[in-house]
């Protein structure tokens, strides 16, 4: 069997290469990670993503069961909310929760504003 033949298996249709056959060894995963995280720009948009986890304490309990954040857009924060009520609600505690989620991402990029968007998913 050649080397070519000898440095590749087929498995289910795929094309394995063996670790013997790599022109380099395989980088360290926290080498990789640190130069990934080291990106300024991806470092904010992470900061920016921080307040999620912090969800419940911004808006309360209560009110995280009809609210989910959903993404942020060129600094504003699209919220989907339960039904019309809750967008109501919440567009009248706009300012109070950007303040509380400026508090937790301080460092990033900022959330400038929110938008409230009414879906019955969960």
């Amino acid at each position: 069997m050649s080397s070519a033949a000898s440095s590749h298996r087929n498995l289910g249709g795929y094309r394995l290469r063996s670790l013997s056959a790599r022109k380099k060894p395989p980088a360290k995963v926290d080498a990789v990670l640190r130069s990934v995280f080291s990106s300024p720009k991806l470092r904010d948009r992470f900061s920016q993503y921080a307040f999620v986890t912090h969800w419940p304490e911004i808006v309360g309990e209560r009110i995280s069961q009809h609210a989910k954040p959903l993404k942020v857009v060129r600094g504003e924060l699209f919220v989907k909310v339960s039904n019309p009520i809750w967008a109501q609600e919440l567009a009248f505690l706009k300012e109070t929760l950007l303040k509380r989620i400026a508090k937790i991402t301080s460092s990033g990029a900022p959330i400038n504003d929110i938008r409230f968007v009414v879906s019955s998913e969960p």
